[in-house]
């Protein structure tokens, strides 16, 4: 290791910079951004400090606005429950509020996922199936014994889980189409004695 680094001067000199003779030892720099502005008339320099000011307030008045606009509808919180949270609270859920909303926010597979589990809650307070949050839908359907209510559960069952498993795009169109198959079950849920 000695003889490659033999012969090696590692001592630094610093050298001195050259000035110019006619400098007067000023420091030359050049003011940048600052100078424009300096030598602008004063009409534009009120100008300029007025259209920041606008950009800015838009900007704060834009934030404001649309700060949490994606949960609020009409000053009212929109909740969009996980699927487990359905599940879970099928029982006590306010189903007819929460389909407003999802409808008011164009969220037609999670308004029938809704729609669905309104149908299974009033087919187990009407008797008809033994509510549990694990049993699959084709359970529920095969402990229904009234082959209308079967027939009509079966159908909602495949609507529901082509847009909702399937993730078909659904529009408002198609949705109110099969939406009116819900409300036609629910309906008849509703007028029939369980037996």
């Amino acid at each position: 290791m000695e003889q490659v680094s033999k012969g090696v001067d590692y001592k630094f000199q610093e050298k001195e910079v050259e000035k110019d003779e006619d400098s007067s030892g000023d420091i030359d720099f050049d003011p940048g951004v600052g100078s424009w502005f300096n030598n602008a008339g004063p009409v534009f320099k009120v100008a300029l400090i007025i259209i920041g000011i606008g950009v800015i307030l838009s900007l704060l008045i834009w934030l404001v606005n649309n700060s949490g606009k994606s949960n609020l509808k009409n000053n009212q919180a929109v909740t969009i429950l996980s699927d487990e949270e359905i599940t879970e609270k099928t029982m006590i859920l306010d189903f007819d509020q929460l389909i407003k909303q999802a409808e008011d926010e164009g969220k037609y597979a999670y308004s029938l996922r809704l729609f669905y589990q309104w149908i299974i809650r009033i087919l187990a307070e009407n008797g008809y199936i033994v509510w549990k949050k694990d049993k699959t839908n084709h359970q529920f359907l095969n402990e229904l014994e009234d082959q209308d209510i079967k027939s009509d559960f079966r159908k909602i069952t495949l609507i529901f889980e082509k847009y909702w498993y399937g993730e078909y795009p659904i529009d408002v169109n198609k949705y109110l189409e099969e939406k009116g198959k819900f409300n036609n079950l629910l309906r008849e849920l509703n007028e029939r004695q369980p037996g």
